[in-house]
């Protein structure tokens, strides 16, 4: 039975493999529940109950041989940032690989896998590597290189006609769409569109999670900095559009698409749905699960008694919580209040 009062560090009171889950995208078939993240591959926890949880096969045993050949310059620690979606009669999951981890770089890659099912019992199941979709390459100075967007934190959104959309980015020019063909592959007869951008060159936004509710498009987003444990300040924000390619705005109006003159990152654009509080720390990279009429915010957060690596408290486990829409529309995680009241516009 789901607890929606708050109580501890998140409402659902989830237990069992929920520790060292980081950049969770849940998804949901006949059999339960599937929460995908990043810890040394693609991992997997199933529920039947989004109470208790199990772990379940790794998406790949060895990593795929696209990897090395599209990222030759620096050796690839992980891969990362899961996003799973169904469409087109089978599961979609796109991932993330990035030299990242070694130096600070755009050379990052989106890959895309397939399944017809998500349960590891069934007939057929398993999942077919179809390579990269979206890459990126340049250093850390957006003088250098050919791309202004790092391809990582892939997220797809299907739009009312059923077509799929591919969002990703971080940091630099922040997050971008773009349209999506049947296969799953990038539409190159489209160009993307940026869709978040903050104020100074390098501030992260990133981990975007795209839904549509009452007649809008709700772009969710994590802002600063994750992967430091109690250290990190993550916090997830949103905005809204009319079309599914934006323009983003948030409660007050303003862009998404924050413009590189200067400003205080603080003034940045985006309605706070959740950040740290009491003994949560670094709450972000957020996925939505829609169950009839309740809406869940799914996340990693930073828990004070693990460790993240030696010396350095926090390790990474799973919250769920419930999504509450006020009574302007806008969404935001139960028992948790904003430390600024938003603006009363709509």
């Amino acid at each position: 039975m789901l607890r929606k009062d708050p109580a501890g560090p998140v409402d659902v009171p989830v237990r069992g493999d929920v520790g060292r889950v980081h950049d969770p995208a849940i998804a949901r078939d006949a059999t339960g529940y599937y929460v995908f993240f990043t810890g040394g591959g693609i991992h997997v926890i199933r529920s039947t109950d989004l109470v208790t949880w199990h772990t379940a096969p790794d998406v790949f045993a060895a990593e795929p041989a696209w990897v090395r050949a599209a990222l030759p310059e620096s050796r690839v620690k992980d891969l990362w940032a899961p996003d799973v979606s169904y469409w087109g009669g089978q599961w979609h999951l796109y991932y993330t690989a990035s030299t990242w981890n070694d130096r600070p770089t755009r050379n990052s890659a989106i890959g895309h896998a397939t399944s017809p099912t998500l349960d590891p019992a069934a007939p057929g199941y398993g999942w077919t590597d179809h390579g990269p979709v979206v890459q990126s390459r340049g250093a850390f100075d957006l003088g250098v290189g050919t791309d202004g967007y790092n391809a990582i934190d892939p997220n797809v959104a299907v739009d009312r006609d059923g077509q799929p959309w591919l969002f990703w980015g971080s940091a630099f020019d922040g997050i971008f769409v773009q349209r999506l063909n049947a296969d799953g592959s990038v539409d190159a007869s489209t160009e993307p569109v940026n869709v978040a951008r903050r104020g100074v060159s390098f501030s992260v936004v990133e981990a975007a999670y795209v839904v549509f509710h009452d007649g809008f498009w709700w772009l969710f987003a994590s802002y600063d900095y994750c992967c430091q444990g109690i250290k990190s300040n993550y916090r997830i924000v949103v905005g809204r559009s009319a079309n599914i390619t934006g323009p983003y705005t948030d409660r007050s109006g303003q862009s998404m698409v924050s413009p590189r003159d200067g400003r205080p990152l603080a003034e940045d654009a985006g309605t706070p749905v959740l950040a740290g509080f009491g003994t949560t720390y670094g709450p972000g990279h957020e996925s939505v699960l829609h169950e009839g009429d309740d809406w869940f915010l799914v996340h990693h957060w930073y828990n004070a008694a693990t460790e993240w690596k030696p010396g350095l408290a926090g390790g990474a486990e799973l919250g769920i919580r419930p999504l509450d829409w006020d009574d302007q529309g806008w969404p935001i995680a139960r028992g948790w209040t904003p430390s600024i009241p938003p603006p009363t516009a709509p």
